[in-house]
């Protein structure tokens, strides 16, 4: 879990950083009432991903595995929505076989203690 809150509470901005610095990005234009929203949505962000994480170290693999893959689906489909993407023939392609393969892997045959469920 440090690795995932490390990549996003450091490397992201960070990155963010170099690219202003390099004139590469431009600065967000930020009043300093805007500062209060963006606190909120990183709280609201680290705390999203800290259930995210602790609901799936307590679920079997297969259902975690439709979960994070349709987090790509869902992904899609908003970008899409707030104009930021287009949907073309690939895309529908591609996420299709993401699901197909979500469906297949959680209905697929288990062994006993082949779960991945954390008993407590």
């Amino acid at each position: 879990m440090l690795a995932m809150f490390g990549g996003s509470g450091l490397i992201a901005p960070g990155a963010a950083l170099l690219g202003m610095s390099q004139q590469l990005v431009p600065g967000p234009a930020l009043q300093a009432a805007g500062i209060p929203v963006v606190f909120g949505l990183t709280l609201a962000f680290m705390v999203s991903n800290a259930a995210l994480q602790y609901g799936a170290a307590r679920l079997a693999v297969s259902t975690t595995a439709i979960v994070m893959l349709t987090e790509i689906l869902f992904a899609s489909v908003s970008s899409a929505a707030l104009g930021a993407a287009q949907f073309n023939s690939r895309i529908l392609l591609g996420g299709s076989l993401i699901v197909l393969a979500a469906v297949l892997a959680a209905m697929a045959p288990s062994t006993p203690g082949q779960s991945g469920a954390k008993l407590h």
